[in-house]
């Protein structure tokens, strides 16, 4: 009965976990497009200006400053370099949001471990509590993740309005 009932709350530490990390990509891939959508019309823009076929234009309502953009300096390579540079900082990664908290709860972990070691259990004992604490750690690592996250999606909601 206790293996069934420790497989099962290992099963929900997995399941949240995945969740968590869905909502993430949700999240992600939400706020990245809207960094996406203004600059990838600007660099078409900066194309159709300096197209080929001798049929040079402006666009209306145009995303691209437009004296910025007929400087001699600034092609469309260079255009295309600068932006990658700008926007990448600003991308959301889900590694880097992710590793924060991931250390802390390492941190966590390594303490409770230490604290466990000295103490005078068996080790089957200590095993089965090192495993439920880590499941705890799962949860509790999963629910920090989508308050951070959660404040996150507010901010792309707001700028989709």
């Amino acid at each position: 009965m206790l293996i069934t009932e420790m497989g099962i709350e290992e099963f929900r530490a997995i399941l949240h976990y995945q969740m968590m990390q869905f909502q993430l990509l949700n999240i992600a891939v939400d706020k990245n497009q809207l960094l996406l959508d203004g600059n990838m019309k600007a660099m078409h823009e900066v194309e159709f200006m300096s197209s080929k076929d001798g049929l040079e234009f402006v666009l209306p309502n145009s995303n691209l400053d437009v004296s910025r953009a007929l400087s001699r300096n600034l092609s469309s390579a260079n255009f295309k370099n600068n932006f990658k540079k700008e926007a990448a900082e600003h991308f959301f990664s889900l590694i880097s949001f992710k590793t924060k908290l991931r250390q802390a709860s390492a941190k966590k972990y390594q303490i409770f471990m230490n604290k466990l070691t000295t103490s005078n259990h068996k080790i089957e004992g200590k095993l089965r509590i090192l495993r439920s604490y880590r499941i705890k750690l799962t949860h509790i690592y999963c629910r920090d993740v989508l308050k951070e996250a959660y404040q996150e999606s507010l901010c792309t909601q707001l700028l989709k309005i």
